[in-house]
């Protein structure tokens, strides 16, 4: 567990960003988060199911900044990038999700004992922070599930979105955020990881198709084998 937490704390942030608080006009204080999984498009959708009508959600990349010696900005780290989502908020709003919340749908859209795959970062799943409070809610959080899988290591990760640069998506990719509405949700509800892959509570006809063939050839196989199998002791047998 100690591991674990220490992961966590070392990308967790010294400072983070206040710019997110900016408002205009006398307009709500808006709140910003971004999220990564390495597997976004059940975590995007599940936000939107979150967030509805009080807040907006954007699919992007998240790219690292590169640091100069007196800490501002000097462009960005190499040409790669996570796919991540950034919810923006507003946590005024008593019909609008809380960042507790948020996080609990984080959680639920990725088992965070799943060791990242490659060694370029882009599949860690990570929690942006814009505030301190922010960090320490995340940092809690990773706490309790480093306590719950004690015997795992937890590589969920916090770090500060100050020291990241978000790049929207193209509008054509935005718009499938509109169709999906509630249709796909990470489960279950009750905030429990329960699989490495999230599962969905809805689908589409496309994807049920899908899946209904993807049943179908899995079952053909088995009884292929099967039989094959019937003939060979047969033949077995004769002999």
């Amino acid at each position: 567990m100690s591991l674990a937490i220490a992961r966590a704390r070392e990308t967790a942030p010294a400072s983070t960003s206040r710019a997110v608080e900016r408002h205009s006009r006398g307009g709500p204080r808006l709140e910003e988060v971004m999220f990564a999984t390495g597997a976004c498009q059940f975590l995007e959708q599940s936000m939107v199911g979150a967030v509805g009508a009080h807040g907006s959600v954007a699919i992007g990349t998240a790219r690292r900044r590169r640091r100069g010696s007196d800490g501002r900005g000097r462009g960005l780290v190499g040409r790669g990038g996570r796919d991540a989502v950034r919810v923006t908020f507003d946590p005024s709003n008593p019909h609008a999700p809380t960042f507790e919340e948020l996080v609990r749908v984080f959680f639920d859209c990725h088992d965070p004992t799943r060791a990242p795959v490659g060694d370029d970062g882009s599949t860690v799943a990570t929690v942006f922070v814009t505030r301190e409070s922010q960090r320490e809610m995340a940092m809690r959080s990773v706490e309790e599930r480093a306590m719950k899988e004690r015997m795992k290591e937890i590589f969920t990760r916090v770090e500060s979105a100050a020291d990241f640069t978000f790049t929207p998506a193209p509008e054509r990719l935005q718009r499938r955020l509109g169709r999906a509405g509630d249709k796909v949700v990470c489960e279950p509800p009750s905030y429990v990881i329960s699989s490495p892959v999230p599962t969905l509570a809805k689908i589409s006809p496309v994807a049920s198709a899908r899946e209904a063939w993807s049943w179908v050839f899995d079952w053909v196989k088995v009884l292929l084998v099967h039989v094959a199998t019937v003939l060979v002791i047969r033949r077995t047998g004769d002999s």
